[in-house]
């Protein structure tokens, strides 16, 4: 059975070669028929021409008024076809250069847009800049006034160091302390230990009872030791009886101003 399919297969298939062939002779003897054909009716033709006006007779081959006039309306069909393409290339062209316009205007405003922008950034900037320095400003003013403060708050602090315990009203003792030390009656606003029992930080009232005070915290080495021995004698006067009263590296007794004189180490009368 496959046998049989496969040799009308081979034999459709000759078949069709065969009429292809014959096909194609057909066609190369039908176009010979007509060049044969058109070659005689061109030689008839120029006879025919020939022979009815022998003065114009040519070597040239003439040409027929049908392709003559195909050649015009060719030629005709092409102008008119590059008139066509030269029209829609300079509409073309006209669009391009709008659209060209267009964009180079939208360039144009964003160019504006972007400046606006920049130039309120630039005066958001400068203003932040302003804005920072007058912060800057205010807080050194109140950085300033802080200090002033806290220098004036601590202007009439005095440290006193050996005061010992206190009990009872701690600004009432420190005062009793420095009429009975130094001879020196002040109103002593606030005062606390600053280091358990040694020393004591004491707020004057005044500036000017501050300075009839002379303590640790302003004096040189040398000066404490003379407001030291100055303490001494005024506890000894005191326990005598005698009015005493200490000043800066002076003491007051009963009236009397004495200077203590360091290279002969005892107190010396002032006149």
């Amino acid at each position: 059975m496959a046998k049989s399919v496969s040799d009308n297969e081979q034999t459709w298939k000759e078949c069709s070669d065969n009429k292809r062939k014959q096909e194609r002779e057909d066609m190369l003897k039908s176009s010979e028929v007509r060049k044969e054909s058109s070659k005689r009716e061109r030689e008839e033709g120029r006879t025919s021409k020939e022979g009815k006006n022998p003065l114009r007779n040519s070597s040239r081959t003439r040409r027929s008024p049908n392709r003559s006039e195909e050649e015009n309306q060719s030629k005709e069909m092409d102008k008119e076809m590059k008139t066509t393409m030269i029209r829609e290339m300079r509409e073309e062209i006209k669009t391009l250069r709008k659209e060209l316009a267009a964009v180079r205007e939208e360039n144009g405003e964003l160019r504006k847009e972007l400046a606006t922008v920049r130039e309120q950034m630039r005066g958001r900037e400068e203003k932040g800049q302003l804005e920072k320095a007058d912060w800057m400003r205010r807080m050194k003013m109140i950085e300033k006034k802080m200090e002033q403060r806290e220098k004036k708050e601590r202007k009439n602090n005095v440290i006193t160091t050996g005061i010992g315990a206190i009990s009872g009203n701690i600004e009432r003792g420190v005062e009793e302390w420095l009429e009975r030390e130094i001879g020196v009656k002040v109103n002593v606003k606030e005062a606390f230990k600053i280091n358990k029992d040694k020393m004591m930080l004491a707020k004057i009232e005044s500036w000017e009872q501050k300075k009839n005070i002379m303590l640790n915290d302003d004096l040189t080495k040398e000066e404490r030791k003379t407001q030291k021995k100055l303490r001494e004698l005024a506890r000894e006067e005191r326990d005598r009886g005698k009015r005493v009263k200490i000043g800066y590296r002076k003491i007051q007794i009963n009236g009397d101003w004495f200077r203590w004189d360091e290279s002969q180490e005892k107190l010396k009368k002032i006149c």
